[in-house]
This record gives C-alpha cells, structure tokens and sequence, in this order.
C-alpha cells in the first residue's frame, strides 16, 4: 500500500491525518511543480502549532516498508485555508516548487565560435546547477546575451531551437529528447484520450540574419513562396546555419499535432518521460509527459493523470 510522507521545515506531519495528497510535475513552459495537501486537522493541532507561508515541504511516495518509490523536489507553502474550523475540521495547503535565485540573475556574454552545446553548458555550470543537455548541433560564430537571466535566456534558447527546458532541482533540462528514459507501462490498465489536433500550415518560413563578413542584415527565406503562406520569424539569426535551423525547427511545429491524457494507477514516472502507443491505429505514435498529477487518497491509493503530446 503506498502512502505519503511529507516533512516541513518545523513540523513532521502524521501520515495518518493526510486525506488528500497531489503533486503536479510538469515541464511545461512557465509552470511551476505543485504540491497540495488536505488535513485532518484533529484536537485543533494544526491551529495550535500553525503553519507559516514560507515553510518548506518536502514530499515523497512511500512504499509498505516506508522505503520512497517516488521523489520531488521541495516546495515553499504558499497559501493555508482552515475549513470546517470544527466538525470535521480540516486544514488545506497548497506549496509550490522554490525558485532558485542562480537562475533569476540578470548577465551580459558574449560567446565567439561556441557551439549551442556549450553555450548552454557553461551557463548551467556557472550558475551552480547540472546539466541535462542533447541540442541540435548549431555553431555559433558569435552569440550576444544582453541583460537576461539564466532563466530567460535559456527559455529563448528552447523556444528556438524545439527543445524541452526545464529547472527540477538542482538539474537543468535542455533537450530534444526525454529527460526520463521511455517509460514501460500497460496501458491496458488506463483510461486514454487522444486528439487529432489539426492548425494551419505555412509553405515557407524567413527570418533575417546578420552576415559578419558583409556586416549587414540579409532576409532568409526557406522557399519562394507567396507571403501569404510564409510564416515569419521576428528577432535577427547570428548567421545563414542559424536561421536556417531556426526556419526548418518552426516549420517542423506547423505540422498537425497529437495531445491526451492517460489516467490511472500510479507508478514511478516523472514529466519529460516518453510513452510510445501502439494500440490506436493511426494515433500510434511516441508521446511526451508534458504534466502529471499524482494523488493520494484517502482509500483509494495511488493514482496518475498525464498529460501527453505527440513527438
């Protein structure tokens, strides 16, 4: 039987009082991990040693011997709600994942003849985190970061060049593949929803890049296609290969796209793994976690709801 096991910064919580536990792990742009807790709230205890915004959590699902099956990062209590105040008294905390200041710090680089590898390697590294790294191969001749943070610069990265980012922990993913390896799982157990997510596509794409040896600015094009089927990229590329790679990587994302959710029992499995579907005819394809909701509850056990989209 699995349960939860949850720890604060000035309190440990008895697992008996736990009636709802959830964990949202997502590596969508901008979210952040969640984890919410409904209480118990017995003899007013948690009223007489109240809890404070700004505690920290640190969560984990057990197995029958208390041995963790599965891990999450610690979250810093942002709302308290006491409902019920007495029969039956009940408290509900809600606590989200800690921003890491490394990564909020603004800095000025310039990198010359960098690949994007090492580009985004040195900065992981230099803000203290470990990297997670498989980028498109793209050389730079020379790469400018004015005033950023860590944060945005690598969120700018990822949105041009299709790759996953996302900070868990101490590890900073910047990949085109999967942060987990594929995850095995019978899906014969679960309950799947799939969609066909059709969106209008674009013939060409252009960007305008700056060439160093003419020193001016030159307008790329993928093909001579008409303006009303090109789609253009605003920003200037630092040279042909990028904005070519630029191009190619946002034509790749016109294509009509794969999105679902598969529910069921839980089991250790975080977001960025890849599940592969092959019982749906033409709706077989490999599907990233982009979301997962664990829960606990009271009398019904573990369960998972993941949010998936076509790779």
């Amino acid at each position: 039987m699995h349960k939860p096991k949850i720890t604060t910064s000035n309190q440990k919580f008895n697992p008996s009082d736990i009636l709802e536990f959830n964990i949202v792990d997502s590596i969508e742009p901008g979210a952040k991990d969640e984890c919410r807790l409904l209480l118990a709230n017995h003899h007013m205890k948690y009223i007489t040693s109240p809890f404070e915004n700004g505690d920290l959590i640190q969560a984990s699902i057990t197995d029958e011997y208390n041995k963790p099956v599965i891990l999450f990062d610690q979250f810093k209590i942002d709302t308290i709600s006491y409902n019920n105040i007495f029969n039956p008294a009940r408290v509900e905390i809600r606590a989200l994942s800690i921003p890491n200041q490394n990564a909020q710090k603004k800095q000025s680089l310039t990198f010359e003849n960098q690949t994007l590898a090492q580009i985004v390697t040195y900065l992981i590294q230099q803000a203290s985190f470990i990297p997670f790294i498989d980028c498109p191969d793209i050389q730079f001749p020379n790469m400018s970061i004015k005033n950023e943070s860590l944060e945005q610069t690598l969120k700018r990265l990822a949105h041009e060049y299709d790759c996953v980012f996302a900070i868990k922990n101490k590890t900073i993913i910047f990949s085109k593949k999967a942060y987990q390896s594929a995850a095995s799982i019978n899906l014969e157990q679960y309950q799947i929803a799939i969609q066909y997510n059709a969106r209008k596509t674009y013939s060409a794409c252009s960007i305008d890049y700056y060439d160093h040896t003419q020193k001016e600015l030159i307008h790329y094009k993928t093909s001579t296609a008409p303006d009303s089927e090109t789609y253009k990229l605003y920003g200037i590329a630092e040279s042909l290969e990028q904005a070519q790679k630029q191009c190619e990587s946002e034509l790749k994302k016109q294509k009509p796209t794969l999105s679902g959710t598969i529910s069921g029992p839980g089991q250790l499995i975080y977001s960025g793994a890849i599940i592969k579907i092959t019982q749906f005819g033409p709706l077989n394809a490999s599907y990233e976690v982009k979301k997962i909701d664990h829960s606990l509850t009271f009398g019904q056990g573990w369960k998972m709801r993941l949010s998936i989209k076509g790779v």
